[in-house]
């Protein structure tokens, strides 16, 4: 029997050979599902070149399961011979039934057998040479299926033709091993949710419920959870006129009585913590209802285009113990693009632990737009940049002017450059506060879910804003307490009053004579608030000593709090590890820098809305001799050591700086509000409209393709890297050998020969079709610095992520006056920031709309948009981002924090601003118009369109009566004034 295309087969006569209509594509699933005979010796699975047969033609992947060896045997025939056996022992016995399935990603195939993982095969041919495939030996084939593809989770669409009685939705899938919690929703066309499906690893159960006029019914309990983690899954639900029919892996689980109705089901919502591989809809037959299948081919797999974008903590249990260098490298990449030339490879070349080399459909961050809304629609492609009719891009060439849109001018090195330079030497003009560590307060009682407010003791100094000069002569001064470290010795700080907060916050507030004031929105011509870094270096002068930070000790509490190293760690300066330390390699002229002589260093971080500065000692550990954790190429530069001992320090410990999202250190370092999206996840032109507009906003562009977990610095044939940060520096559209084209520019941080050689690349035959101005005009330069252009269409199948930064005009005055680069955008966002609390004792801990009756509880926040005309689309529509980052969790995990699960709604309100906070009536009258789904990550962050108006934004944590702080930021075209409501 033959098949001659892709789908699913039963009842399979054996030898069985098919033929494959189109390539095999990364994400795609092979299941073969048989009974093995009693007296069973072996039986081969094979995926073929140009024919199912054992002519002489290439076999990439060979299947061979030996009961008389008790092995399963992986290998290649290439060439006329056979490779290098990978052998492991046999799950299963003669006379099983039998489960194995084969995942294509990028350069490997996932090996499951009984659905649990079983084996990685790196392809040792290209996988687009797979044409056939063939299943012989001793076993009787009851099912082939080939299908699947990569979903983001969250994963949210429509269904077309609707999900109505008659119908089998199939969802395959793979349950993460740390899994909490995962939900299938069903969505009915009234918004509610006709069947929700979630099954708790906490609760080893399966909660059913379904969710009427915005209210949870009754839950159904009933049936232990048979998912494992770390499992593989079969989900099917059938829609019958009385119930949906649930079946888990192939076994009848339960039955779900509607309770709204049974024609009307038109979407698909999945959350949690799950990778979803395949989705798909069938019709019944009788022998679906007896759960015996048979192949339709009628109806088409559920479109996979979704706005809802996966915030998932990419965190993986078996990355090398230097895991937390990924945080910094990733983030340093983006702002660190200026050391080409300096031996930087180890720290912006590549991404260097396996936690980053994940699936592209797993590490989505920022949940994005919602249900029934599409945030770049073709109304809103009316800026000046793309005619609405033919979608063509107007005018010259577009571009990030932190560049200078690149080509002989490119400035990327000097920004880079500059923009170190203040953070390790403090000649940043900005406001910036002195770093109070999080210390819990011995009276503050634990809760059930232990949360740790973040707020002085009564030994530890509060953070003042006191713009006085330091004194040339130091009188007492209690330092921030960090037990069991004694207290020290520092500078008086005049006026008293600054220094003493009374009842009334606003002498706190007041600010001394000098100097002048400036505008609002202008630099602010002060360097630091309060800094006692003066004075600990005056301190180390005066007794001839070297700094040691009683805050950060040189011992295992300042490197772990739940395990103590594996190997003996030596603290040493940087004087004793190498004889000519320096804090940056070649590059003494530029970097004015005096700190370090004394062993004592200052950066500065934003942390949750205000900078801060962070004072360290320049003890590192090392083992052997050598640096144990981020480090450059060069052995006597220690500026990337020393940077990420102060985002350790700001955190608690390096291991508080293990894991999380390369995007948590981008905003720590910048301040900037952060996006992620996949390449795939929106239509192109919605894709080129978000750059685009992007780029008038001044907004800052990175892209990636996924790292490779077996090669480091992987290069693709096309000359990319994967695992590799590269900027998109611009955009343009010219008219070239296939009519119009746009083009993008990309920014390869390496500054080498490491480039693009596809279509567009530099010296390829497509620019003998532009005019020698235009190229002149667009300083297209053929020279091996790492730049390069590609064609939009090339550039969105090659790369996976995107991932932006917003910045507000407070953040580009600062980075104007830190770099000298004119960052003016032609428009930039209007922004507020807020903080909040979620709190049993103020009652102000209500969790999400699922506890109605506390819902309004929650802090409420209110947000007026005006639109200044020129961003409003035909639809009468602006953008408007909200983010809303929980404070101080990462810091208090070791009292046993962890980042809540938490979201938030926006609401629609008639009429000028709310006097007062909106009540349990209106929610319960009133639907939000755009929302996040709930996750556990520092920040979660929605990008939609409304109208100018009114809007209350209600942060929540999922569950009722959870504790914590929280900073909301809101981003919008036009005007805006925001403020919370009481």
């Amino acid at each position: 029997m033959t098949a001659e295309q892709d789908g699913t087969w039963y009842g399979l006569v054996v030898p069985y050979r098919g033929h494959l209509k189109e390539p095999i594509k990364p994400g795609q699933t092979l299941i073969i599902q048989g009974l093995t005979t009693k007296e069973a010796q072996r039986f081969t699975i094979n995926l073929h070149n140009k024919s199912a047969d054992f002519s002489g033609n290439d076999i990439p992947l060979h299947i061979s399961i030996r009961f008389d060896e008790s092995k399963a045997v992986f290998n290649t025939f290439s060439s006329g011979q056979w490779g290098k056996e990978e052998k492991k022992k046999l799950p299963f016995k003669r006379g099983d039934n039998f489960d194995i399935r084969a995942r294509a990603h990028d350069n490997k195939f996932d090996v499951f057998i009984n659905r649990k993982p079983f084996l990685e095969y790196t392809y040792r041919l290209p996988l687009n040479e797979i044409t056939h495939f063939s299943v012989e030996g001793d076993l009787f084939l009851s099912k082939i299926h080939w299908s699947g593809k990569y979903y983001a989770v969250p994963h949210e669409t429509g269904i077309p033709s609707g999900f109505t009685p008659g119908k089998r939705l199939l969802i395959f899938g793979q349950v993460e091993k740390k899994a909490k919690r995962f939900n299938i929703n069903l969505l009915h066309k009234s918004g509610d949710i006709a069947l929700h499906f979630n099954p708790r690893f906490d609760e080893k159960v399966i909660v059913r419920n379904a969710l009427t006029l915005g209210a949870w019914g009754k839950e159904e309990r009933e049936g232990k959870n048979v998912f494992e983690k770390g499992a593989l899954f079969d989900l099917f639900i059938d829609n019958t006129e009385e119930s949906f029919k649930i079946f888990i892996n192939n076994q009848y689980y339960a039955d779900f009585v509607h309770r709204l109705g049974a024609h009307e089901i038109h979407g698909l919502q999945i959350q949690g913590d799950v990778d979803i591989s395949g989705i798909q809809m069938e019709t019944l037959s009788e022998n679906h209802v007896n759960n015996e299948p048979k192949p339709q081919v009628d109806e088409p797999e559920i479109s996979a285009n979704t706005d809802v974008v996966a915030q998932i903590n990419d965190k993986d249990e078996h990355a090398p113990e230097v895991q937390m260098e990924g945080l910094l490298t990733r983030s340093m990449e983006t702002f660190g693009h200026g050391f080409d030339q300096l031996p930087f490879h180890s720290l912006f070349g590549h991404i260097e632990n396996e936690s980053d080399a994940v699936d592209f459909h797993r590490f989505f961050s920022r949940g994005f737009g919602q249900r029934h809304q599409e945030l770049f629609d073709i109304s809103n492609h009316e800026f000046r940049h793309i005619d609405p009719k033919s979608g063509k891009i107007h005018g010259c060439i577009k571009g990030c002017k932190l560049f200078n849109f690149g080509g002989q001018d490119n400035s990327l090195n000097d920004f880079g450059k500059k923009y170190l330079e203040h953070i390790v030497s403090g000649k940043c003009k900005r406001k910036v506060h002195p770093f109070v560590p999080y210390h819990p307060c011995p009276t503050q009682p634990k809760e059930v879910h232990p949360f740790v407010p973040y707020h002085p003791c009564p030994t530890q100094p509060k953070e003042v804003e006191d713009k006085s000069p330091l004194p040339e002569e130091s009188a007492p001064k209690p330092a921030p307490a960090a037990p069991p470290a004694p207290t020290k010795k520092e500078p008086a700080v005049p006026p008293a009053p600054a220094k003493k907060e009374p009842a009334a916050p606003a002498p706190a507030k007041k600010e001394p004579a000098a100097p002048a004031p400036t505008p609002k929105k202008a630099p602010e011509p002060v360097l630091v608030v309060d800094s006692p870094y003066i004075q600990k270096r005056k301190e180390c002068l005066d007794k001839k000593k070297l700094f040691e930070d009683p805050e950060f000790p040189a011992n295992d509490s300042s490197l772990y709090y739940t395990k103590t190293p594996g190997k003996p760690i030596k603290w040493l300066r940087p004087g004793e590890i190498v004889k000519d330390p320096k804090l940056i390699a070649q590059a003494e002229s530029r970097f004015e820098v005096v700190q370090g002589e004394l062993g004592i260093f200052r950066f500065h971080f934003w942390r949750y809305g205000k900078w801060v500065e962070v004072i360290i000692d320049d003890r590192l550990p090392t083992y052997n001799g050598e640096l144990i954790f981020l480090h450059s190429n060069s052995k006597n530069e220690f500026w990337s050591a020393l940077v990420e001992k102060a985002y350790a320090k700001l955190f608690g410990s390096y291991e508080a700086i293990d894991g999380g999202m390369a995007s948590e250190a981008l905003e720590d370092f910048t301040g900037g509000l952060i996006e992620l999206y996949g390449t795939q996840e929106k239509p192109p032109e919605q894709l080129m409209g978000l750059i685009l507009k992007g780029f008038e906003k001044g907004s800052f562009f990175s892209c990636s393709i996924d790292a490779d977990p077996y090669s480091r610095e992987a290069q693709e044939a096309n000359g990319l890297i994967r695992g590799h940060a590269y900027s998109i520096t611009a955009i343009k559209q010219v008219k070239g050998p296939k009519g119009e084209t746009v083009l993008v520019r990309i920014r390869n941080p390496w500054g080498d020969s490491h480039e693009w050689k596809g279509a567009w690349s530099d010296s390829s035959p497509e620019w003998n079709s532009l005019p020698q101005n235009e190229r002149e005009q667009m300083q297209v330069r053929f020279l091996a610095d790492g730049e390069f252009w590609m064609a939009f269409d090339d550039f969105i199948r090659e790369f996976k992520k995107i991932e932006i930064c917003h910045f507000n005009p407070e953040i580009f005055d600062e980075l104007d006056e830190m770099t000298g680069v004119d960052l003016s955008a032609e428009e930039v966002w209007t922004s507020y920031e807020g903080d909040g609390v979620w709190s049993r004792k103020t009652g102000t801990a209500g969790g999400c709309r699922n506890y109605i009756t506390t819902f309004a509880n929650n802090p409420q926040h209110y947000a007026i948009t005006v639109a200044d005309g020129k961003n409003v689309g035909s639809d009468g529509k602006i953008q408007i981002i909200s983010a809303v980052m929980q404070k101080y969790r990462r810091e208090g995990r070791k009292n046993g924090l962890e980042d809540l699960t938490i979201g938030f709604g926006v609401y629609q309100v008639d009429g000028p601003k709310p006097t007062k906070k909106l009540d349990q009536t209106f929610f319960q009258t009133h639907r939000s118009i755009a929302n996040t789904t709930f996750t556990n990550l520092r920040e979660i962050t929605l990008h939609f369109r409304a109208p100018p108006g009114t809007y209350a934004i209600i942060p929540s944590t999922f569950e009722q009566y959870q504790e914590g702080e929280f900073l909301i930021r809101i981003y919008s075209e036009g005007k805006l004034t925001a403020g919370e409501l009481k």
